[in-house]
């Protein structure tokens, strides 16, 4: 007599179709030759065959093994799957994790039994946790990153991973940046629910640029920083169209920037960013509307897309611009460094205040675990590349447009160094939690 235990038979992974399939005709074909091992009438191992043999009325043997109790039978099923050719780093990784709790519960049975010490070097040493991942045939890593799957991952991509469709650290990176999102926005909303910064001195109006910045008067901004859609495909998580006709994309592009000339004091500026896609025709539409281009700065961001074909994008360009060539705001001391002659040749002639930056900025892009970094946008300016636009460029208390404002960046920055900021955005998503992250900024 045979018994099926369902706690023995779901500590045993599952075959798939084809490997039902096939396993039946062997079967069929050559009869059941490898016998069911049981203990005390309980079934171990063979309950595939077991299955087909009773649906096919076909004859089995049965092998008898002695166990001391039930816990050693579930070490026994587990270590005999382990055996299994056909069994995904996943699999063998979740057979690891219910060998565990039972190998813990063997161990502090020894220890009662040494009156609490552990035997040293017996036959009934505890395995550990490395000796475990050994037994499974996977590292000590993959255990630990398939314990947090386990427990996270929705059933469908544990099915995958099964399937080998995908791989445990691909998981395992969704999960981690989806903790580390949920952790940003509690933090946010913590930050948030103490007063910092008095509202009047930023806000963030939803809608489309160029119909909120013909709302407000002209010359009330010293600078505007616009790092528009690039129109290179990017999914900015809303539903503008970054595909449009080069000659439907400039001509918006040409309607806001006009907007924003009309925006700026006489001495302010205009700072924009662009990919490589459109830098050439960005100049040249700056000075049909009559800024003229101060700096053509090249932004290197030290890591940037991998192009098999081609030289890898790692930078982008950053127009800086004026209304008046004449007369603008420019703080150098915002923007200088050390010279050469200073730090390295010891040349009395070097200017002790240091020199203005290059038109080269190296300044790294935010990575993904990045303290900085803001759950949910895309394309995340780093604060370090806007503190020095703004203080270059205005002055404590001036206001400071971004009409494509995102995750706020800008605004933390005039914040931060006591200047008034109004940023622009049409996605309510990302307003709603730029306005989050302002509100707990501290100037």
């Amino acid at each position: 007599m045979v018994n099926v235990d369902t706690e023995f038979r779901g500590l045993i992974p599952p075959l798939t179709l084809e490997e039902l399939e096939q396993l039946e005709a062997n079967i069929v074909r050559d009869g059941c030759r490898d016998p069911l091992v049981v203990w005390n009438d309980v079934l171990l191992d063979g309950h595939n065959r077991f299955d087909i043999c009773e649906r096919c009325n076909l004859p089995f043997a049965t092998k008898n093994i002695d166990l001391p109790d039930r816990d050693t039978a579930k070490v026994w099923v587990i270590r005999n799957q382990f055996g299994r050719r056909n069994l995904t780093a996943f699999q063998r990784a979740e057979l690891a994790l219910k060998l565990e709790p039972l190998i813990a519960e063997r161990a502090k049975q020894n220890q009662r039994k040494a009156g609490g010490a552990l035997p040293q070097k017996s036959a009934e040493a505890v395995e550990t946790r490395t000796e475990v991942a050994r037994v499974a045939g996977v590292s000590h890593d993959t255990i630990h990153k398939t314990k947090l799957i386990a427990e996270k991952a929705p059933e469908a991509v544990k099915k995958a991973l099964r399937n080998g469709e995908t791989t445990i650290n691909r998981v395992y990176q969704v999960l981690q940046s989806e903790q580390r999102r949920k952790l940003k926005l509690r933090q946010l909303r913590k930050e948030a629910a103490v007063p910092s910064t008095p509202a009047a001195d930023w806000q963030i109006l939803t809608g489309d640029c160029v119909e909120q910045l013909d709302k407000l008067p002209a010359g009330t901004a010293r600078m505007v920083f616009a790092d528009p859609p690039y129109n290179i495909g990017i999914n900015y998580g809303d539903d503008h169209d970054d595909r449009l006709p080069d000659e439907a994309y400039l001509s918006w592009v040409e309607t806001w920037m006009r907007a924003c000339h009309r925006v700026l004091t006489d001495d302010g500026s205009l700072w924009v960013m662009i990919c490589d896609e459109y830098a050439g025709e960005f100049a040249v539409l700056l000075k049909k509307l009559g800024f003229t281009v101060r700096n053509w700065i090249k932004w290197y961001e030290t890591f940037g897309v991998n192009c098999p074909k081609k030289f890898n994008r790692t930078s982008r360009h950053i127009f800086y611009a004026v209304k008046d060539p004449e007369r603008f705001v420019f703080n150098a001391e915002a923007v200088r460094r050390p010279s050469d002659r200073q730090t390295k040749y010891s040349d009395s002639r070097a200017n002790p205040a240091g020199k203005i930056w290059d038109d080269v900025w190296q300044i790294p892009r935010l990575v993904g675990t990045s303290k900085e970094r803001v759950p949910d946008f895309p394309t995340q300016l780093p604060l370090a590349l806007l503190e020095p636009i703004l203080l270059c460029s205005t002055h404590p208390n001036d206001l400071v447009i971004d009409p494509f404002s995102g995750s706020g960046t800008t605004g933390v920055a005039a914040i931060q160094n006591g200047r008034r900021y109004l940023g622009i955005e049409r996605s309510e998503q990302f307003v709603e939690l730029s306005r989050l992250r302002l509100q707990g900024v501290r100037s």
